[in-house]
């Protein structure tokens, strides 16, 4: 699977931990070839796609799109988390593989759904950072 990033922010990140949190999760979740999308968009972007596409009117840290994008605004994650430097760029990649678990089915509707999306998420990090 071809990962292709847009980062319309200042914010600068290297593409090889995504390119390898992908093939890990492709992995794991048996997910088809293509390609995939990540934006990386301002908080205004972000709350006015999750606004349009979820009906909340906040920001949000990560949005997946089954056509085969995933969204990610890193000021928002920064303020929400409180991280910066090496471990804002970690917890994206915490928050991306996030999406590609939505994208590979799962969710987090009820208890059980989140508790087994929750695993699926973590097997996916024990083998991005064994």
């Amino acid at each position: 699977m071809e990962l292709s990033i847009i980062n319309k922010t200042k914010y600068r990140f290297p593409s090889a931990p995504f390119k390898r949190a992908l093939l890990i999760g492709q992995k794991f979740l048996k997910l088809a070839e293509g390609e995939l999308s990540l934006a990386v968009i301002s908080q205004v972007e972000i709350k006015r796609i999750n606004q349009l596409y979820r009906g909340q009117a906040e920001p949000a840290t990560v949005l997946s799109f089954d056509y085969g994008e995933i969204v990610l605004c890193p000021s928002y994650i920064k303020k929400k988390f409180g991280v910066s430097g090496p471990a804002l760029r970690d917890k994206m990649v915490v928050l991306f593989i996030h999406g590609l678990v939505h994208l590979g089915g799962w969710d987090h509707q009820n208890d059980a759904r989140a508790k087994a999306m929750s695993a699926m998420e973590e097997k996916i990090l024990k083998s991005y950072y064994a």
